[in-house]
């Protein structure tokens, strides 16, 4: 959902247009890097309150599985505003179901290089364990988050320019790479 958030807010594409398993793979090997075990964790809509959503949602979370990811699909909570009134569906737990397999990949599968598309800084306090965990057995991990330069497309009245996770390596996400993984046709209008 961060990633999701970034491109329509950020890039002004349809995030559901975006080829993001094969985007992963591209701005992993444009830094050196390989996309061996892309997972993806995200909020999924009830069926019952928002059926064209859930289908929608489920279609990509199927293809994305197709196309060799592991998918991680939780239930959205919905949450009255306390000043509107109005229900909304909000992802809660995701970011510690991240947490926990980032420290079990970590602990139990070896591994040494992470990229996380994400901008939550709740992330951080894994990362912090699992390096800790990595330096108690003389590894090194080496973390990396995406970063956006270039604020030609920046609405200033939406979100801030993604800049990546702090204590990170900084991977730029170049607007025009993105736009090779995203259908023209799907452009969102502002």
């Amino acid at each position: 959902q961060n990633f999701d958030h970034f491109v329509s807010d950020c890039c002004g594409i349809n995030p559901f247009s975006v080829d993001l398993i094969a985007y992963v793979k591209a701005l992993a090997s444009s830094n050196g890097l390989r996309a061996d075990d892309i997972r993806i964790y995200t909020g999924i809509h009830d069926p019952a309150r928002e059926p064209v959503k859930h289908t929608k949602a489920h279609k990509r979370l199927t293809w994305m599985r197709s196309c060799g990811a592991t998918v991680y699909a939780q239930k959205l909570a919905y949450q009255t505003g306390a000043i509107d009134g109005v229900v909304r569906p909000k992802e809660k737990g995701i970011d510690v179901r991240i947490g926990c397999e980032l420290i079990e990949a970590v602990s139990l599968g070896g591994v040494r290089r992470v990229l996380m598309l994400s901008h939550d800084k709740d992330m951080l306090a894994a990362v912090d364990v699992a390096r800790t965990i990595c330096s108690a057995r003389h590894w090194d991990l080496s973390v990396y988050s995406p970063e956006l330069q270039d604020l030609s497309r920046l609405d200033t009245t939406r979100r801030a320019a993604y800049r990546g996770l702090p204590g990170t390596h900084r991977l730029e996400i170049k607007l025009d790479q993105l736009d090779c993984f995203g259908s023209p046709s799907d452009r969102m209008m502002r």
